[in-house]
C-alpha cells in the first residue's frame, strides 16, 4: 500500500472546443475517479494560464487525484447529446480533448501525452539496426561477392 501512497498525483486535463457560436458560460463533467464520483465545471474564463484562454470558445478544468488508468466520464454541453465513455489515460498528465461534430454532437478528439506517442530511445534503436544492416550486408559481398578471375 505504501508504493500506492507515495505515487505522484495523476492530473487529467479536460478541454471541449465549442466556439464561440455556442453561448454557453460553463459545462458539467461527471467522472468517476476511482470509485469515487466526482463532478467538475469547465469554464471559458482563462483560469487555467498555460491552457485557457478567455472567451475562445475552449472550455477547460482539470481533475485530480490517485494514478489510475480508466476513467468513466460524461459531458454535458447545452443544445449538444451529453458524451459518455470510458478513456484510456496514459500518464501522470492526460489531456482529453473534445469537439463538436457536424451533426452537433460531442465527439473525442485524440489525446494522449508527448511521451506516449514516441519512445525516447526508439531513434538510437533504429540508427543501430541500421548500422548493423549496413555491416552485414558490407560483410556478406565481400564474402560471396562476384570474384575476378585472377
Amino acid at each position: 500500500m505504501t508504493e500506492l501512497a507515495d505515487a505522484p498525483a495523476h492530473t487529467v486535463r479536460i478541454e471541449v472546443e465549442l466556439g464561440r457560436a455556442l453561448q454557453a458560460r460553463e459545462l458539467r463533467v461527471a467522472a468517476r475517479w476511482l470509485g469515487e464520483d466526482r463532478a467538475l465545471v469547465l469554464r471559458d474564463d482563462g483560469a487555467l494560464p498555460d491552457y485557457d484562454i478567455a472567451g475562445d470558445g475552449i472550455f477547460v478544468g482539470e481533475l485530480q487525484g490517485e494514478p489510475l488508468l480508466l476513467l468513466p466520464l460524461e459531458i454535458t454541453a447545452p443544445s449538444a447529446a451529453p458524451w459518455r465513455g470510458v478513456v484510456r489515460l496514459f500518464g501522470p498528465e492526460d489531456s482529453l480533448r473534445f469537439g463538436l461534430s457536424a451533426d452537433g454532437r460531442l465527439e473525442r478528439s485524440l489525446a494522449r501525452p508527448a511521451g506516449a506517442l514516441a519512445d525516447p530511445e526508439l531513434p538510437r534503436l533504429v540508427a543501430g539496426y541500421g548500422w548493423a544492416a549496413l555491416v552485414l550486408l558490407y560483410v556478406f559481398l565481400l564474402a560471396f561477392g562476384p570474384r575476378r578471375a585472377r
